[in-house]
């Protein structure tokens, strides 16, 4: 890595002074910085160079800047999961995977006031999948809090019901209703509902798996670690709930956008 600057060639038989001594030396000094020293890519396979830096207690010391460099690139391109550091990868830390959990209705306690079922099994096969069974002519509800996810720019949330129907029931539409309390670290837990979104979902028919649409939250001052309380209510009264059966609620998709 030599330097990109020019340096004064002197000629055999110059006197040297003072001024010229210290003109070289200041130049040297001040053209040392990055941008005016060479490159570390010469040619493909220097561009490529990556040394394992090791691990607490089988260390790889670097013995040069190049080391040093080719050290650097070795933890890039494990963090990004890719061959080489410079390699483009599939997720950043800004834009990448995006945080999602699933609250499952096992999780969930029903409602004081207007409870569904208890939790239940479906045991159509050799696995079971557990809900909370919403009636088909009254409002009921259920809770539960999670937590926000601690990487989350507190920006936008989404929230999408997995819910079933007993078998035999083949068709007909469900209304939920997803209300969401936003609580942080000194405010006031008021038990009230910061925004309630509604969804309508058709049955896709006999022991089918239903994913409703994803319900959009903003607006409501999240940040990351705050306590999250969710309530699902199917609205039975809607006109638009058809369903004429209980609604088997499996769960919820919550993504931190």
């Amino acid at each position: 890595m030599a330097g990109l600057y020019s340096h004064t060639t002197r000629s055999s038989g110059t006197t040297l002074t003072a001024a010229i001594y210290n003109a070289d030396h200041v130049n040297h000094i001040t053209n040392h910085v990055p941008s005016q020293m060479d490159d570390y890519s010469d040619d493909i396979a220097e561009m490529q160079a990556q040394t394992d830096p090791g691990e607490d207690g089988t260390e790889s010391q670097a013995t040069s800047l190049a080391g040093e460099i080719e050290r650097l690139r070795f933890i890039i391109a494990e963090i990004t999961g890719n061959t080489y550091w410079y390699e483009t990868p599939a997720s950043n830390l800004s834009t990448g995977t995006v945080p999602e959990i699933f609250a499952p209705a096992a999780a969930f306690k029903p409602d004081s006031t207007s409870p569904c079922a208890n939790l239940a099994s479906n045991d159509i096969g050799v696995l079971e999948q557990s809900y909370l069974a919403f009636d088909k002519t009254s409002d009921e509800r259920a809770n539960v809090q999670v937590m926000s996810s601690p990487g989350w720019s507190g920006a936008t949330m989404e929230i999408a019901v997995y819910w079933s129907a007993p078998t035999g029931t083949t068709s007909g539409n469900v209304v939920w209703d997803v209300k969401l309390e936003n609580t942080g670290d000194g405010i006031t837990l008021t038990g009230a509902s910061d925004s309630t979104e509604i969804v309508t979902d058709g049955h896709n028919g006999a022991d089918a798996l239903n994913v409703t649409s994803a319900l959009s939250y903003s607006t409501l001052g999240f940040t990351a670690r705050n306590l999250l309380t969710v309530q699902i209510q199917r609205d039975a009264n809607n006109g638009a709930d058809t369903l004429n059966s209980d609604a088997w609620f499996m769960g919820l998709r919550i993504k931190f956008t």
